[in-house]
């Protein structure tokens, strides 16, 4: 009897080990899309994605929670990034220049 215990308890075991968790998957899958942040990306005049940038100030009047980026790129290859992120009370800058070897 206790061999047969011991052999149901470890095919258990085994079993709940090898199962896969959709909702973990799920989840992560969820935290993906919300971490993606649009872009505006303005190229010595040349600005792409202009309706990220409209869409962010539409959060910003209807207090929505919100984040951007406005990538510029200068005449050398550098590329500089400022995030706008909206907590749905103030508005936080934060600027970086990367340079591009």
């Amino acid at each position: 009897m206790s061999r047969f215990l011991m052999s149901f308890t470890l095919f258990i075991l085994l079993i709940s080990g090898c199962q896969s968790n959709n909702m973990d998957e799920d989840v992560n899958e969820q935290n993906d899309k919300k971490s993606i942040v649009e872009e505006v990306v303005s190229k010595h005049g040349h600005i792409q994605n202009l309706d990220a940038l409209n869409a962010f100030v539409e959060n910003v009047k209807n207090q929505i929670k919100s984040k951007i980026n406005s990538v510029r790129y200068g005449i050398e290859g550098q590329r500089g990034v400022m995030t706008l992120t909206f907590n749905g009370k103030d508005i936080h800058v934060f600027h970086e220049w990367m340079e591009i070897l």
